[in-house]
């Protein structure tokens, strides 16, 4: 997706989940309250996977940004996740 007009993102204030049912089968409803308003969003299994690989993609990379940026001296979540499975094993 290329656009030139980038608009800014929506930043959620608040996130519900719910379902829907009807003869064709049932939908998820990702509902996102926003500063600029609600969004909702209909989701078959197809799509609530693709948005679940979406959002463990973006959160790979907040992890890498959060450990590159972290003071020397301080152990991020990441790496104390890492330390603490370790003593367990």
């Amino acid at each position: 997706m290329n656009r030139r007009d980038k608009a800014s993102p929506f930043v959620p204030t608040e996130i519900h989940v719910g379902t829907v049912k009807d003869d064709k089968g049932a939908l998820g409803i990702l509902s996102i309250h926003t500063t600029e308003g609600l969004l909702d969003i209909a989701l078959d299994l197809h799509a609530a996977d693709a948005i679940v690989n979406a959002i463990g993609a973006i959160r790979s990379r907040l992890a890498l940004v959060e450990a590159k940026n972290a003071p020397s001296g301080r152990r991020s979540f990441l790496g104390a996740d890492r330390i603490n499975a370790d003593r367990h094993r």
